[in-house]
């Protein structure tokens, strides 16, 4: 018997079909996951299109409004939580434990834009020595009776006097110029944050 024709038949079919095709055992599996993948793909797609939109549904249902910058914010706090969890738990880059720690880095800065605390040790400062800041509104009428806007009234209970409160707004006044330039610092050093290293958070 020939011996080639004899190692053939003696050589499994998939082998032979492999060496026909000129793949190794590599190829083929790779070319196999990527048919499941091209052929599983609609019904993946389907299923992050429906649990994408409930996500962003809850999160819609808080902070829908298009006019307040505190909803922009929350937004972006919104979506690089979801980046934070797909680099950590899913990241294919060598480095994506190192990008998931610099997407957090970056939602704790937008978290304390949010709440706005930053320079709140000033405001504590002042509260304590004037008082708790009170507000109420007056309405101020047209000719015909009718209300025409409400004014803000803004009063403390360690301002009382005249000359207490004019102290009292003039210290507000240099407090909220400083207190404004320390969020425009924090803010920019936030956002700066973010563009230096944002385009590295794609995988």
């Amino acid at each position: 018997m020939d011996i080639q024709n004899d190692k053939a038949i003696k050589e499994p079919k998939s082998k032979r079909i492999k060496q026909f095709l000129g793949l190794t055992d590599r190829d083929l599996g790779y070319k196999i996951w990527k048919l499941w993948r091209s052929m599983t793909y609609p019904f993946r797609k389907f299923y992050y299109w429906v649990s994408a939109s409930l996500s962003y549904s809850r999160f819609l249902w808080d902070y829908h409004y298009d006019w307040d910058y505190y909803s922009f914010i929350k937004l972006m706090i919104f979506k690089l939580k979801k980046m934070e969890h797909q680099q950590r738990k899913y990241g294919n880059a060598v480095d994506h434990i190192k990008y998931a720690d610099q997407i957090k880095k970056a939602i704790r800065g937008l978290e304390k834009i949010a709440e706005e605390n930053v320079g709140n040790k000033l405001r504590d400062i002042h509260d304590k020595k004037w008082g708790t800041l009170h507000m109420d509104l007056e309405p101020i009428y047209k000719e015909d009776g009718k209300i025409k806007y409400h004014k803000s009234n803004f009063w403390r209970d360690g301002a009382q006097t005249e000359e207490k409160k004019k102290q009292e707004h003039e210290e507000f006044l240099k407090f909220i110029e400083h207190e404004e330039k320390l969020i425009r610092k924090y803010n920019l050093h936030v956002f700066k944050f973010i563009a230096k290293h944002f385009k590295y958070w794609w995988d």
